[in-house]
């Protein structure tokens, strides 16, 4: 190395001038902490390690990178160095004498050392170890924190940090912070322990620093907001900081039941500039372009994106990115192949992409749509076809899908689909009108189905269906036949609609075959209902179709007096809709009642129990659906009765039958229904005379009787029909005994349902 001779006090003042002009003040301060008020305790415990030589602190903007290290700097007795990098910082010469400055502010360098700094230094040979002079030249372990490492990366200088490790003297730590995690070899230091690693999910704030930090602002928060404002910001301390100021001027935070929450939508404004401020500007345009393009999924694959995007590497640029860029990704499993895009950093980038290139956002989300349909994921395909305002498509999936999910007991998620599309959408188009009657004929919700009726029936003839339905007219009759909202008997000129249609592509033909066989079943044919039922069986895939034809072969059987046939069937039905988690849907209502009728009367009580609770309130559901399959309100109450009758539960089963009796105005043409309900009629007759024989109340007793409902003292009774109190009590005593109570209130109730009393009594 060539240096210049000064030996003179002015030479060595006029070098260390030079050298401290390289190094602006503001370079060497600590930095300003985010969340001041909130301690960092849990992470600064593992800092302060005796053990430790290395610190990386690595995460994106706004993490709480700086208040981790002001916190350290606090707690630690040592002294701390501060220098804060930036890009010119690739000049290796200039970054050592960055260095030795830190350095001398702590520990004044020789003369020789500044002389030398301040002279022409060979950057490969030179400044390795004059960087190494400066720091042996502290003479007490500290800890030097190279800020804003980001900028070193693929530079000369990055080297040069090998170098600094390598040099610190015994006790010395050295902290890298930055937004990148620097690529510096330190797997030995890892495997002795002496590496300390602080990444995005470490800084992530818990729920309750995330309230402190809320609480230093001023702002009150419930449960439900924080949770709220926690979930979007997943802990990041800016994204909490500026929805704090969002609701400057309130005291106190509470969640609406809205999407998106009020205070994000307020600090949009706030976010957006401080992600383009300090994000956006300090990542290389290909990078962005690719992470602006990537937000519009919910997680990212290699594969996923190369197809959505029309690019390839797409894995290996994720990888790097999560593993050294920490631009608010993170791997979602072990292996990397998957990541997650902060939440609101991915609601910015879409922002982005949507107002500076909405052809391209808008095309993005299409091809995310057809990705996810392709992976089996519907949620995912509506939900982008919905930001895309992808009418069609979005309705071409919800009917693709809608019967299959309702089969496999998952309503609700439909249900779901159609709140996403909204109201609009379903009166736009054939696909999604039809998907939302039929989520509204497995529900009963009979409002919303007249609603979706009355647009099919205005909508253009449009031709074949997403779900294969071969056209509007044919989409009207199957919904009609569905919902059965007419006499029974005018059941065939729907299913003639969709059998005349063809059998060929057409989805709903097993189902019209089976309904028309359920049709002439309860009309009388016993006979060629089941053989239409069973020729739907061969074809019928949708789980909840197949078990209301068991359910009807099942009445069959039993119209036949075959009971060992019958529970074969119910059984069958029962099956298919606990495989599937049907019980609890409306439209099976038969399916439980038929079954506990079958249970009963092969004398398995506790099922018949358990499956008459479920078409109970299956039952309580369809009585407030006005016009749903009225032979329903007739059938099922009648099969409960039944039920109840065979359990010994006479007073139940009355009470239905007069449920079943008041309705059979409506369907005058079921034959085999109305045929059921007088033979229940007659038994419940029998069962009354059956169990009074021999047991009735004597003529003195039933004296009694008809004074009980008066609440009348046994003494006033007595009185009133001039008897002693005894022989009252006695009397009663009687009645109780025969009428198999224990209390005055159920004999009046018994005596009632036998015909004992009057009804005004």
């Amino acid at each position: 190395m060539t240096s210049v001779d000064m030996t003179q006090a002015s030479d060595v003042a006029a070098a260390r001038n030079s050298v401290y002009a390289e190094v602006d003040d503001w370079r060497l301060r600590p930095p300003q902490p985010l969340a001041r008020n909130v301690q960092r305790y849990r992470l600064v415990q593992r800092l302060v390690a005796p053990e430790t030589r290395v610190v990386v602190i690595s995460a994106p903007a706004g993490y709480g990178k700086s208040t981790v290290l002001r916190q350290w700097s606090e707690d630690d007795p040592r002294p701390f160095l501060w220098l804060k990098c930036d890009g010119s910082d690739a000049d290796t010469v200039l970054f050592a004498r960055r260095v030795a400055v830190a350095v001398d502010r702590q520990a004044p360098l020789d003369d020789t050392l500044t002389l030398a700094l301040a002279g022409r230094v060979e950057p490969s040979r030179d400044v390795p170890r004059l960087v190494a002079r400066a720091l042996g030249n502290v003479g007490e372990p500290f800890v030097l924190v190279l800020d804003d490492v980001h900028h070193l990366a693929r530079t000369p200088t990055q080297d040069l940090v090998t170098d600094i490790e390598r040099a610190l003297p015994t006790g010395a730590v050295l902290a890298l912070s930055g937004r990148s995690r620097p690529e510096v070899p330190f797997g030995r230091l890892r495997v002795d322990g002496r590496l300390r690693e602080v990444g995005p999910d470490d800084l992530a704030l818990s729920r309750d620093e995330a309230r402190a930090l809320l609480r230093s602002r001023g702002l009150e928060i419930d449960e439900s907001g924080l949770d709220e404002l926690y979930q979007a910001t997943e802990g990041w301390v800016a994204g909490l900081q500026l929805m704090a100021l969002a609701q400057a001027g309130t005291s106190s935070y509470t969640a609406e039941p809205t999407s998106p929450p009020r205070s994000l939508r307020q600090g949009d404004r706030f976010l957006a500039e401080y992600v383009r401020e300090e994000v956006f500007t300090a990542i290389e345009p290909k990078v962005l372009s690719f992470l602006m393009e990537t937000s519009v999924l919910d997680r990212l694959y290699g594969d996923m994106c190369d197809v959505v995007l029309h690019r390839t590497g797409s894995a290996e640029l994720l990888e790097q990115l999560a593993a050294t860029r920490r631009l608010f990704l993170t791997p979602t499993d072990s292996d990397r192949h998957g990541y997650h895009m902060h939440r609101l950093f991915a609601g910015l980038l879409q922002d982005e992409l949507h107002r500076t290139r909405p052809d391209r956002f808008r095309e993005l989300h299409l091809a995310a749509s057809e990705w996810c349909e392709g992976e089996g994921d519907i949620d995912g395909a509506i939900g982008h076809a919905v930001v895309a305002q992808a009418a069609d498509r979005a309705g071409d999936l919800v009917l693709a899908n809608a019967t299959r999910y309702v089969g496999r007991g998952r309503c609700q998620t439909v249900g779901r689909w159609l709140d996403e599309v909204g109201p609009k959408w379903t009166r736009q188009t054939a696909s999604m009108a039809m998907g939302a009657a039929l989520h509204a004929v497995a529900t009963a919700d009979m409002s919303a189905l007249g609603e979706h009726l009355a647009v099919l029936r205005t909508l253009p003839e449009t031709g074949r269906l997403a779900d294969g339905t071969p056209s509007v007219e044919v989409t009207v009759a199957v919904v009609e036949a569905l919902a059965g909202q007419f006499p029974i008997y005018q059941m065939p000129l729907r299913t003639k609609v969709i059998r005349d249609a063809g059998r060929r592509g057409n989805p709903w033909y097993a189902l019209a075959t089976g309904m028309q066989g359920q049709c002439q079943l309860l009309m009388g044919d016993v006979d060629g209902g089941r053989a239409l039922l069973l020729e739907a069986l061969g074809d019928l895939e949708v789980a909840h179709l197949r078990a209301l034809v068991f359910a009807n072969l099942a009445l069959a059987e039993i119209a036949d007096g075959d009971w060992e046939r019958a529970e074969i069937q119910a059984v069958e039905a029962c099956s298919i809709a606990r495989a599937n988690h049907l019980e609890r849907l409306p439209m099976l209502v038969l399916v439980n009642a038929v079954a506990s009728w079958v249970e009963a009367r092969t004398g398995h009580v506790d099922q018949a129990h358990g499956h008459a609770a479920e078409a109970a309130t299956a039952l309580a559901a369809l009585n407030g659906a006005t016009g749903f399959l009225n032979r329903l309100r007739i059938l099922v109450p009648t099969c409960l009765a039944q039920s109840h009758l065979c359990l010994g539960e006479l007073d139940v089963a009355r009470a239905l039958y007069r449920t079943a009796t008041d309705a059979r105005v409506l369907e005058p043409h079921a034959e085999l229904v109305l045929r059921l309900v007088d033979h229940l009629g007659a038994e419940l007759e029998d069962a009354s005379h059956s169990r009074l024989i021999g047991e009735a109340p004597t003529v003195a007793e039933r004296r009694v009787l008809e004074l009980l409902p008066t609440h009348a003292p046994l003494q006033e009774i007595a009185e009133t029909l001039f008897v002693s109190r005894n022989t009252v009590k006695s009397h009663t005593l009687s009645i109780y005994r025969k009428l198999d109570v224990s209390s005055r209130s159920d004999a009046v109730t018994k005596a009632r349902s036998l015909g004992l009393l009057r009804r005004g009594a």
